[in-house]
């Protein structure tokens, strides 16, 4: 398996989570911050201080190209719908 598939994997398997944290009523704002600040983490624990400053303005660079929520889960779930 390339690093690809398992980011697509993680991201899948982290996207239902969410979705379900979400549907469950939980305050979308609320896992948002809490999703950035463990994001934020892991990048810091991971990186040194001048690549995690590198990270951080890369996504504020990027930010322009996130897509919605809805869209990234239904994205997804069409993807892994099996046709018989």
């Amino acid at each position: 398996m390339d690093e690809n598939d398992t980011i697509t994997q993680t991201y899948a398997t982290l996207l239902g989570t969410v979705a379900a944290v979400v549907t469950s009523g939980v305050n979308t704002l609320e896992v948002a911050a809490c999703l950035s600040q463990l994001g934020l983490s892991l990048y810091k624990d991971s990186l040194s201080p001048e690549d995690y400053e590198v990270m951080c303005n890369e996504i504020i660079n990027r930010r322009h190209l996130v897509t919605g929520f809805s869209d990234s889960y239904w994205a997804v779930e069409e993807s892994n719908k099996v046709l018989h």
